[in-house]
């Protein structure tokens, strides 16, 4: 199955998904020293997102996520994309200060067409997102 979106920073990467259906924060849903997701309460809680593809509705943005994001993509504990069905400068900001492909405005939502654990191929230099069967 093929998604078409805006590609925002671009870059191809393949990976695993981890779908979030919540607004995400690296400042405060995600430990840069190993990875994992830190919302309290959440199914995915404790789950790395680490050399994956994060699918997530859009980002509660904070000054300092590029900061942190920096910190974990230095430790290989980054995302190795962000796909979101709305981007905001923040987000923006960070996929750019570690050189990520982030994507957005997708013919498809891909918080409903990807789920956690799909292999997924982001070709953010055409506009595709390929998810694997």
């Amino acid at each position: 199955m093929k998604l078409r979106g805006r590609t925002v920073n671009t870059g191809n990467v393949e990976a695993e998904a981890i779908v979030l259906e919540s607004s995400f924060s690296f400042t405060a849903d995600f430990d840069p020293d190993n990875g994992n997701l830190v919302i309290r309460g959440h199914p995915l809680h404790g789950e790395k997102i680490a050399q994956k593809i994060l699918v997530i509705p859009a980002a509660k943005g904070a000054v300092n996520a590029s900061l942190m994001l920096y910190k974990a993509k230095k430790m290989d504990n980054a995302p190795l994309a962000i796909l979101c069905r709305s981007v905001d400068p923040i987000t923006v900001e960070c996929a750019m200060t570690v050189d990520i492909p982030l994507m957005d405005s997708f013919d498809k939502d891909p918080i409903k067409t990807i789920k956690t654990g799909d292999y997924i191929r982001v070709l953010g230099e055409k506009g595709i997102v390929v998810v694997e069967d």
